[in-house]
């Protein structure tokens, strides 16, 4: 699966962007303006707009198609990119700052300013607290079988539980906040930090492996479908490629700013990045060569995505739009990570 002139597929405006979606051939959008959009992905038409009392923060897709997503006033809320009204699922006492659904599309975990996290139903909207989070959440992940699920707080504390609220292991070793979290197959946990540094974790918190060399926050992390590599990107300019197994560096990408996102392609022999220069970077990961760049935004790009059924990449930019783009299949050699949908860096 490899580029052979990406183009522009979609632009879809919305002033004030903070947050794009995809999923099930929809993308959702959310924005200063306090409105919630969902677009035909394949179109690129307008769908449905609702706008709510207050600014939503942020969000995440179910199976089923339907967007979660929280706000600065601590509601919660379900909607299915259609209907007039979402659903209120839940209310925290502060900003909700993060939020992850499980596999299975039937939980919602979700946590704010308010020093807790909470796991909700989202067929009942009942929810059990998880407690003990200084200041706010950080980051969220659910194992791969939605049975637990890891929190972590702005002082570098990680912790993982069952999802009916029983603390299974702490994580010791970041000295500051935790940005990202994503668990493997086999149930490895991997974490990026404001300290610069990459850690993947056995499931009773010991550290398996502490992947050193960038030099400022590390502020996103992929993994690609095989589970067999890990990419991370940084406000040192850079984004990295390493081998899960072993922790061991195989590719810096330099750019000329600082990288915001980035995602596997899903056979894993790409990466595409997006950054302060407002450029979208394709790289082979066999390599580490840049093999194409594509304009289309005016400032800088923090979000990057990628739907892995359309074969579209989309990047959210502080240019108020969200650009789909077409990376073309051309005959390439299988990659050895497998095949199926990257988990993506938020």
């Amino acid at each position: 699966w490899r580029p052979a002139r990406g183009g522009v597929h979609a632009i879809l405006p919305h002033p004030g962007l903070l947050g794009a979606i995809i999923m099930e051939s929809t993308v959702f959008t959310f924005g200063e303006d306090k409105d919630v959009r969902a677009w035909d992905e394949r179109a690129g038409g307008a769908l449905a707009k609702i706008t709510l009392p207050s600014v939503v923060e942020v969000g995440a897709a179910t199976r089923d198609g339907h967007l979660v997503f929280g706000c600065d006033d601590g509601d919660v809320y379900d909607w299915d990119g259609r209907t007039a009204a979402p659903r209120k699922l839940d209310h925290h006492k502060g900003v909700v700052r993060a939020m992850v659904t499980s596999p299975d599309g039937a939980l919602v975990a979700s946590g704010a300013d308010d020093d807790e996290v909470h796991v909700t139903t989202r067929a009942t909207g009942a929810h059990v607290a998880l407690p003990g989070h200084a200041g706010y959440t950080s980051a969220l992940a659910f194992t791969t079988d939605g049975t637990q699920l890891a929190t972590s707080d702005g002082q570098g504390h990680i912790w993982t539980w069952t999802v009916d609220g029983r603390r299974l292991a702490t994580f010791a070793g970041h000295t500051d906040w935790i940005a990202r979290l994503a668990f493997t197959h086999d149930g490895r946990l991997v974490s990026t930090s404001g300290d610069g540094t990459v850690r993947v974790w056995a499931p009773d918190g010991k550290a398996v492996a502490v992947l050193r060399g960038h030099t400022n926050l590390v502020n996103g992390l992929a993994l690609d479908a095989g589970n067999t590599r890990i990419l991370t990107t940084s406000l040192d300019n850079t984004a990295r490629i390493w081998t899960l197994a072993t922790g061991a560096l195989e590719h810096t990408l330099p750019h000329t700013s600082s990288v915001f996102g980035g995602v596997f392609s899903p056979d894993g022999a790409l990466v595409v990045t997006g950054g302060d220069d407002g450029v979208v970077h394709v790289w082979d990961v066999a390599t580490g060569n840049e093999l194409d760049h594509f304009e289309g935004h005016t400032a800088t790009i923090w979000q990057v995505g990628i739907d892995a059924a359309a074969r579209l990449t989309y990047t959210a930019g502080l240019d108020g739009k969200v650009v789909l783009w077409e990376l073309p299949v051309t005959p390439a050699t299988p990659s050895a990570t497998g095949t199926g949908d990257p988990t993506p860096a938020r």
